[in-house]
């Protein structure tokens, strides 16, 4: 693995991560995913970004995108594995809830669990909705989301190194 190919990315204290909390989260997918490989020490995780780089084999497979947590209104990065992306995926070949690039609906996403125990269990709204006014304005704010995973020259780690060293806070 070239160290180049690595960035130690890590939620801020303001909350930009969405945390799933255990029953349902009501959250709306805002932009199109993006594949990364986490790779977690302790309270500190490796975030790959580059597909074509040499991973461990501990390096767990995640999709990164902004969705609007329904809960506070906010729009976050969430991190979601396999088991839920497979989950949205299988809506989008249903004719029932198909879409093309963004579902057009919020999602229902229920924990239960925890630990390697931890399940979700992903159901589409019943209907259709538009995006209000602040919601767009809001979305439109935001920065590409490969920019959240570029090292922003802020890391605690020697000068010379291009990791970023934070905390996971949760």
């Amino acid at each position: 693995m070239k160290f180049n190919d690595i960035k130690r990315v890590v939620a801020s204290e303001g909350g930009k991560f969405l945390k799933l909390q255990d029953g349902p989260n009501k959250i709306r997918i805002v932009s199109e995913p993006m594949q990364i490989w986490k790779v977690f020490e302790g309270k500190n995780t490796i975030t790959i970004t580059n597909p074509d780089a040499d991973k461990p084999k501990d390096a767990k497979m995640k999709f990164v995108m902004y969705v609007i947590d329904r809960a506070s209104a906010e729009v976050k990065i969430a991190e979601f594995g396999p088991s839920i992306m497979s989950q949205v995926a299988d809506l989008q070949e249903n004719p029932e809830y198909a879409f093309d690039d963004l579902p057009p609906y919020d999602l229902l996403i229920t924990k239960s669990g925890s630990g390697l125990e931890t399940e979700y269990k992903v159901v589409a709204a019943r209907q259709n909705s538009e995006l209000t006014a602040e919601e767009t304005a809001k979305i439109l704010s935001m920065p590409k989301i490969e920019d959240e995973y570029k090292d922003d020259g802020k890391s605690n780690s020697h000068a010379a190194s291009p990791l970023k060293t934070e905390e996971i806070p949760f």
